[in-house]
């Protein structure tokens, strides 16, 4: 590309708006939206990486200085009551993603360049849109020095996109890759100087892209995944804890969403608070 093609600027108006509505003494009622943009990163705009396969000619993956922001709409409505001592929480989203910029994958939609040597170069690209919508419910609340929350959501998106089947043109499934349920349990308790919480984790089976040694571009299936989080920490003075906690303890392989297995951490150390 000219040097002079990367130079660019970008206007664009974003925006967010709430509205907040007391229904009765306790309810409250929420409605949200907004437009926002993803700017398009550097990797986007100049990435120059080789690809190795046997073509006597070069082949190149490489962003593009044509890509423009993405535009995302969002909006969400939510309700929130008190129930006794619980707190209930419902809530509905969607955002609609236009325009959205994808890495090449296989079955290259290459462009042919003589200089200063012939290659093949496949182009990030702006593909399609898709739209993410869902419900989201969750209750909280306390008992004596236990504390706890609890939340579930459904997600679905729709997507206007390349297809998925073999060979995939583009590393953008959102449809295929986004969970379709999730939930969350925690739990917190206070002993003194003392405080333990944990955290359980649910991610529904979803599958994910990457390439494999071939290398060819494949969805794999990433199972469901219940993923334990724990933590303890001792309060020495009010501003110095001392804590140890661990992620995944459970060892669920698809904690990560990812079809690389997920591995179990354990860290401890002193927070400060000034």
């Amino acid at each position: 590309d000219d040097p002079a093609a990367f130079d660019r600027a970008f206007t664009r108006f974003s925006f967010n708006a709430a509205l907040l509505i007391h229904t009765g003494a306790d309810g409250l009622l929420r409605i949200n939206g907004g437009r926002g943009y993803q700017l398009p990163s550097l990797v986007n705009f100049g990435i120059r990486l080789p690809i190795i396969t046997p073509s006597p000619v070069p082949i190149f993956v490489a962003g593009s200085p044509q890509i423009d922001p993405v535009t995302v709409w969002s909006g969400e409505i939510g309700y929130t009551h008190p129930l006794g001592g619980v707190k209930l929480e419902a809530t509905g989203f969607a955002t609609w993603t236009r325009d959205a910029i994808a890495s090449p994958g296989d079955g290259l939609q290459t462009e042919l360049f003589l200089s200063p040597l012939p290659s093949l170069v496949a182009r990030f690209r702006a593909v399609g849109d898709y739209t993410t919508y869902g419900v989201e419910l969750a209750a909280s609340g306390s008992l004596a020095k236990l504390t706890w929350r609890a939340n579930y959501t459904w997600t679905h998106t729709d997507d206007r996109l390349p297809p998925v089947t073999l060979p995939i043109p583009y590393a953008l499934a959102p449809r295929s890759t986004t969970p379709l349920h999730k939930a969350n349990v925690v739990l917190g308790y206070d002993i003194g100087p003392v405080t333990l919480s944990g955290v359980a984790r649910y991610t529904s089976p979803t599958r994910q892209l990457a390439f494999s040694p071939t290398p060819q571009l494949l969805l794999y299936r990433v199972s469901d995944a219940v993923a334990l989080d724990a933590r303890v920490g001792y309060r020495v003075t009010r501003a110095v804890e001392l804590f140890a906690a661990g992620e995944n303890l459970s060892l669920a392989g698809g904690a990560a969403v990812s079809p690389i297995p997920a591995d179990r951490r354990v860290r401890a150390g002193v927070r400060l608070a000034l």
